[in-house]
């Protein structure tokens, strides 16, 4: 922050300094000062948001082509530090999708250590995903990586979010996203949910098919407009 000011008043010093500056070159100079120190702050608050821990769903939107389709998406964790256990709890459109299974994968946070993870217990009915895991002995990890994979079936058209439930919507309730470090603290985190939207069978055929009549028919009144 004081960086960022003392680029602003650099610059005006300087100007002030020269006495051949005008006053309309001065105003711009300021103006230039003040943009070059938004500018800095600007990038010194993504460098300080991007410290946080974070749990997103990756891709955080994907489209899947028709119903019937078969997906997979990855549950990551950013910047976290000393994790020991972690569980995630998913809501989605159980109208639109299907969750078929939960897994970890080779390439997970864990990696190295002994994993201990019970099943998922997925619920197609209400459309929730619930899954954890944990390092034996408890032993903390800092860095990114992947806590786990989630299988879907498209079971219809529509938009699905997949929803990544914090402890502060639930704070009574076990089922809910949260990271532990060995001494079972609780890991602060923010989340980045997942869109899922499902398109009719087909529907970029069509698409292309009426954007080549269009495009004809455009190019057919053209030509009777310069023959008129």
């Amino acid at each position: 922050m004081n960086a960022t000011f003392k680029i602003m008043q650099r610059f005006i010093y300087l100007a002030l300094c020269d006495k051949k500056v005008k006053v309309r070159n001065l105003k711009r100079t300021i103006c230039i000062a003040v943009f070059a120190a938004l500018l800095a702050l600007s990038f010194n608050i993504k460098a300080i948001s991007a410290t946080g821990t974070v749990v997103k769903i990756d891709p955080t939107t994907l489209q899947i082509d028709s119903p019937d389709q078969e997906f997979t998406v990855c549950v990551n964790v950013e910047n976290v530090e000393n994790l020991a256990l972690w569980q995630i709890f998913i809501e989605f459109n159980a109208s639109i999708l299907e969750c078929l299974n939960a897994s970890i994968p080779t390439e997970n946070i864990f990696k190295g250590k002994v994993v201990l993870a019970p099943d998922p217990q997925i619920d197609n009915d209400q459309g929730t995903v619930l899954y954890g895991a944990s390092t034996f002995p408890l032993s903390g990890v800092s860095g990114n990586g992947a806590l786990c994979e989630i299988k879907f079936k498209a079971k219809a058209v529509g938009i699905s979010t997949l929803h990544l439930v914090t402890y502060e919507e639930e704070p009574e309730k076990t089922f809910c996203t949260k990271l532990e470090d060995p001494d079972g603290e609780r890991i602060k985190y923010t989340t980045i949910d997942g869109e899922i939207t499902v398109v009719p069978e087909n529907i970029m055929q069509f698409a292309v098919a009426a954007l080549v009549i269009i495009t004809i028919a455009t190019l057919v009144l053209k030509r009777k407009v310069r023959k008129s």
